[in-house]
């Protein structure tokens, strides 16, 4: 995913496009809200391989889902399995904001509490990993990345976890 950016970059273009019919019912807002930036592919995130029923993964924000492969394709590519990192102090700390998918996906759920809350994304990502350590999910706005790099670097300096994820 993270390729995809580049060449979007490179060439001036947009990545703004209508909402993805499979996404949410768009009928009744307003014009501006038919348009948005929108993540390719979110609804073909693989649920079972996170032990997640299909009914909590569509409830999901998919903030959280791309964090979830981003995050198990960093470590894999760093040659970290999952048993290797439970029990370990593996550290977490994910930059991110705007929980938008909440407010407009209109899902009742009872895991609607944890799939759109910005708080419980560097949990689910620890969980997953099967990590122990500092977690923290970030909201400085637009510095939340760097920070959330500049926290894991300080806990792992500080002996707080052996190594860190950050994102």
């Amino acid at each position: 995913r993270v390729g995809q950016v580049a060449p979007l970059a490179a060439v001036g273009g947009d990545a703004i496009l209508q909402v993805p019919v499979l996404r949410w019912p768009c009928h009744d807002m307003p014009f501006s809200a038919h348009h948005g930036g929108f993540i390719s592919r979110a609804e073909y995130f693989d649920d079972n391989m996170f032990s997640i029923s299909s009914l909590e993964s569509y409830t999901i924000d998919p903030q959280h889902r791309v964090l979830l492969e981003v995050g198990y394709e960093t470590m894999h590519s760093s040659h970290f399995r999952r048993p290797q990192l439970v029990g370990h102090e593996t550290g977490i700390f994910v930059g991110i904001m705007n929980a938008d998918f909440a407010s407009v996906s209109g899902i009742e759920s009872v895991y609607a509490a944890t799939g759109t809350q910005i708080s419980i994304a560097s949990g689910r990502l620890a969980f997953a990993l099967g990590t122990q350590g500092p977690c923290m999910t970030i909201d400085t706005a637009c510095s939340a990345a760097l920070v959330a790099l500049n926290s894991a670097m300080l806990n792992v300096c500080a002996n707080n976890c052996e190594i860190a994820l950050s994102g």
